[in-house]
C-alpha cells in the first residue's frame, strides 16, 4: 500500500504532520488537502497499531495515481 507523507493545500506542499494539526484546529470544517501526484481529494491519517505510520490517503482509490491505494 502506498503512504504518501504529503499533501496539497491551496497549491501549497504541507506534510502529514501539519495535515494533521490543520485538521484537529478545524474540526467540523471541510479541508480541501489534494493529491500531490493527481490532485484527488485525500485525508490525513494518524499513526496507529491498525495503520503503520500517519499518512495521507486519497478518498477514492485512483488507480492512475501511484499513490493510492490499489
Amino acid at each position: 500500500m502506498p503512504n504518501a507523507e504529503s499533501c496539497l493545500l491551496n497549491g501549497k506542499l504541507i506534510d502529514v504532520d501539519e495535515a494533521l494539526r490543520l485538521r484537529a484546529e478545524r474540526a467540523g470544517v471541510e479541508i480541501d488537502f489534494r493529491c500531490q501526484e493527481c490532485g484527488d481529494a485525500v485525508n490525513p491519517h494518524s499513526a496507529g497499531v491498525k495503520h503503520g505510520a500517519a499518512h495521507i490517503q486519497h478518498r477514492q482509490k485512483n488507480l492512475k495515481c501511484r499513490l493510492s491505494d490499489v
